[in-house]
């Protein structure tokens, strides 16, 4: 074989260096599910010795084939290397789910299928550093075939990825989302009852009164509570905690602004988040069920223990908070007064 060449050795370095970080991966996913990393360790392996006997091949004095023939050979099996992952991780997963359809217990089928989601996602908010940043770079959000084959993500990954699974067993679920606290779970219907598998937290079938009490023991705050539906959005919060009743008004020189746009926001760990936007009725109000914002976990600072009310996209100077302890308020803000 003849030497190869600088420009040779430098690509090749970069292969090397992709398939090592391949390889590496999965050596980060062996703590979250063996089965579905040793692909990623496996494959990227082969494709080390095959990449080395591409660059050779690129002038192949000492062989048979033609160069043409080698490089096809060697792409083709670049390309199978670095693809079977992939077939082969969907291929796990169809078979577990095939698996888990015999289970003749819905509720050994949640449980199941709640274990294999925890089994097979990196916590997205884990790793620091370059480690961190392969990491992040890998989040799926809502793709449920790049979880499938990355299993990188937080509490909406999973969430989406378990009801996927559901849905594919025909077991009914939703999401359901903490929006005020950047969080996001699955309900279960079983036996006619909605139970809670929290996969962020490892909680798996609790009742929604025993996922309330544990949330407010993490953090002392849980404000508002909705959950996703093929009709829309569906508010649960009196479902989960004691709440406060606060009916706001909205006028212009006292008269009520009907179909009036009203959005809450506040920080939440250094970030501001919405409630889902609302709107006046014709008489110029509506009423929104909000639980306690005490807020008590240093960790999620900084948080602001009340919502900043914006009318028709105008800061209206207004705040609102909850003590969750059943109390009813009534505020009127008038468009005319605003600056």
């Amino acid at each position: 074989m003849k030497k190869l060449s600088v420009s040779d050795h430098a690509a090749l370095f970069v292969v090397f260096a992709i398939l090592m970080v391949r390889v590496y991966y999965g050596m980060l996913n062996i703590g979250y599910g063996f089965a579905t990393s040793l692909p990623y360790i496996c494959f990227p392996l082969v494709s080390i010795p095959v990449a080395y006997l591409y660059f050779h091949l690129r002038k192949p004095d000492d062989f048979s084939l033609s160069k043409k023939k080698a490089s096809i050979i060697s792409v083709i099996m670049l390309i199978i290397t670095l693809l079977a992952p992939y077939v082969i991780t969907y291929t796990s997963v169809s078979v577990t789910l095939s698996n888990t359809k015999s289970i003749q217990s819905d509720t050994e089928k949640v449980k199941f299928v709640s274990s294999y989601v925890l089994n097979t996602t990196i916590w997205a908010g884990g790793p620091n550093g370059i480690e961190g940043w392969y990491v992040y770079l890998h989040r799926c959000s809502s793709n449920f075939l790049q979880f499938l084959t990355l299993g990188v993500g937080n509490c909406g990954e999973m969430a989406y990825a378990a009801k996927t699974l559901f849905d594919n067993l025909g077991i009914e679920s939703r999401i359901v989302r903490l929006p005020g606290e950047d969080h996001m779970f699955v309900e279960i219907k079983l036996n006619s009852t909605w139970m809670v598998a929290d996969h962020g937290y490892s909680y798996n079938l609790v009742t929604r009164e025993e996922r309330a009490s544990k949330r407010l023991a993490e953090m002392g705050g849980l404000s508002y509570v909705i959950a996703e539906t093929d009709q829309g959005l569906i508010e649960l919060t009196t479902y989960y905690v004691t709440t406060d009743k606060i009916t706001i008004r909205v006028a212009d020189h006292g008269e009520p602004v009907i179909n009036a746009r009203i959005v809450l926001k506040h920080t939440f760990h250094g970030t501001e988040f919405s409630l889902p936007e609302f709107h006046s009725g014709p008489d110029g109000m509506f009423t929104l069920n909000l639980g306690p914002l005490t807020y008590n976990n240093t960790s999620i600072e900084p948080a602001e223990p009340y919502y900043r009310v914006y009318i028709n996209d105008r800061n209206s100077d207004v705040v609102i908070n909850s003590t969750g302890t059943g109390r009813s308020f009534f505020i009127e803000i008038d468009l005319a007064n605003l600056p």
